[in-house]
Formats: C-alpha cells, sequence, structure tokens
C-alpha cells in the first residue's frame, strides 16, 4: 500500500525533488504517526499480479486509500446521514479539519468537538480516516464526524446497488444457509455472500433479515456482489477482544508459539480452525 493521499504523494514527490535540489526539509509524518494498529480504513485494488503466471513478475497486490478512488462509486446524491466516507486531512484549522472526500464540488469539516477518539494535536495534513455524514450538504460543506457509532444503523435506501461500498450496514435477506457460510440479496437485488467466519456465533436463519457490514466489493463480478460480516467488532468497527478484554494479538503475539492445538473443523481445500486455548480466539492453518 503505497498510495494513502494526495497531501502525502504530494510532499513524497517533493522529498524526490529535494534530493537534487537546495531546498527548505519538508516534514513527512512517518506511517506511526498517519495511522493507529486497529484503525479501520476503505481500500481499493489499484494492481494485482499475485495470480500471474509470468515467473518474472513479482507478485503482490497493490492498494491504494485515496478518497477519489475509493469513493468514486459514490455520487453526491446518494450522500446522506448515515454515509460512510473516506476523507484525507487537507488543512488544520482552529475549529476543526477540512476534509476532502474525493468529490470537486464538494468539501468535508469536522468539528473539533467530532473527532471522536482523537486529538487535533495528533493529527497531520494528508491523514485518511473513515468519517459519517452527520449533515447534508450545505454551502457545499458536509458536516462529518469521525465518531462512527451512526454507521451501525442500516441504510436503508440507494439509487443504485453498485453505490454501496465497503463499511457500509445493511439489511440482508438470507435466502440459502450452508455449512460454509449463507447468501443472500440486499435490497431484492445486490448478491451478498457470509462466510462462517464472519457468522461467528449468531443466528442465521434463511427467508429472515439479517444486519451487518460489507466487507468487501466486487464491481467486475458479473452480476455484482458483496461480502459481508456480522461479527459484533466489525459491525461496531471496533477492535476484536478475547474473552478477558485483550486484542488477539496481546493474547497471542505474532511469533508466539502453541505447544498444542485442537482441530475443531475442517475446511475443504482451505486448511483448518483450531482450538488455541484463549476463549473468544479461533486459529485457522491454511493449507
Amino acid at each position: 500500500m503505497t498510495r494513502i493521499s494526495p497531501p502525502i504523494t504530494k510532499a513524497v514527490e517533493a522529498i524526490v525533488q529535494q534530493e537534487d535540489e537546495d531546498t527548505n526539509e519538508i516534514n513527512l509524518p512517518s506511517l506511526d504517526q498517519l495511522f493507529t494498529i486497529g484503525q479501520w480504513v476503505r481500500a481499493v485494488v489499484v494492481e494485482n499480479t499475485a495470480l500471474s503466471n509470468d515467473k518474472s513478475v513479482k507478485r503482490h497486490i497493490e492498494l491504494s486509500l485515496e478518497p477519489e478512488l475509493v469513493n468514486a462509486s459514490i455520487p453526491v446524491g446518494d450522500i446522506t446521514t448515515k454515509s460512510i466516507l473516506q476523507v484525507s486531512v487537507t488543512s488544520i484549522e482552529d475549529h476543526g479539519l477540512i476534509v476532502s472526500f474525493g468529490h470537486e464540488k464538494l468539501a468535508g469539516f469536522i468539528k473539533n468537538s467530532a473527532l471522536g477518539p482523537y486529538s487535533i494535536d495528533n493529527i497531520h495534513e494528508g491523514q485518511v480516516f473513515l468519517a459519517s455524514v452527520i449533515h447534508l450538504p450545505k454551502n457545499k460543506v458536509v458536516q462529518m464526524s469521525l465518531d462512527l457509532k451512526s454507521s451501525q444503523t442500516p441504510i436503508g435506501d440507494m439509487s443504485d446497488i453498485s453505490n454501496f461500498l465497503p463499511g457500509d450496514t445493511v439489511q440482508c435477506l438470507i435466502s440459502d444457509v450452508r455449512r460454509i457460510g449463507a447468501a443472500g440479496k440486499i435490497m431484492g437485488m445486490l448478491d451478498a455472500t457470509i462466510d462462517n467466519l464472519h457468522i461467528g456465533s449468531a443466528s442465521v436463519p434463511e427467508n429472515k433479515n439479517i444486519t451487518a457490514r460489507i466487507t468487501a466489493v466486487f464491481p467486475s463480478a458479473e452480476p455484482r456482489k458483496v461480502t459481508l460480516s456480522m461479527l459484533p467488532h466489525v459491525l461496531n468497527l471496533a477492535v476484536a477482544k478475547t474473552a478477558t478484554g485483550q486484542s488477539p494479538l496481546e493474547a497471542l503475539p505474532v511469533g508466539f508459539t502453541l505447544e498444542t492445538v485442537k482441530i475443531t473443523e475442517v475446511v475443504e481445500d482451505q486448511g483448518v480452525y483450531v482450538d488455541v486455548g484463549v476463549d473468544g480466539v479461533r486459529g485457522f492453518v491454511h493449507v
């Protein structure tokens, strides 16, 4: 992931140019200053060579967080008070943040009182956030908030199903329940699937509506489809917690060795789920 926001790209390009010129030092925030562990962001795939058969090509998936790309499919008319948009900070003012979400005719503003868990003292130009719309455009300015609790309410209306984006909360009518997950439709038209891993302990009855959050959109699929999650921490856009309140990586740090695990489920051609001995956490071993 190398494309974050236009201000960060501009700063990086200026630093590259500065190497050959005698100019003032340019301040570029570190990644630790731009992101926090557990922060939710929206990304779009801009290049995928992972499935290439060309051995000379390095396999990778390149992502972009740039608002004008990740918000591209939603028109101004479908922006509602329940919308989640990715924004980048363009200016830090005394009373809040001026942000861009990729639409030339509109800008966003986040008051100091709407920064949620963030402090304006620790925010940098070019930083990227998911933000919820709290007031519709007025004088070409959308009032927004970094407190995403309002986004837990399902979106009830959309002029075009192609405008749904990852992070949107929706209602899905379940039509098929299988061992590996479930499938249904959003607004009677948009195909949706829920992997068993993203159902968790929730109940998924056929011919009933469930509330879920979109985790991925496949715009080139025919028909168009999305994937969903019903996990509580995804619905709340929070960090997953164990039964004792730890994050999974606090309970089981990267590199930690488990002497024994118990296989609890086998998924054909994919791998096995295992009991790692931590309440609220499952392990998965890929084939």
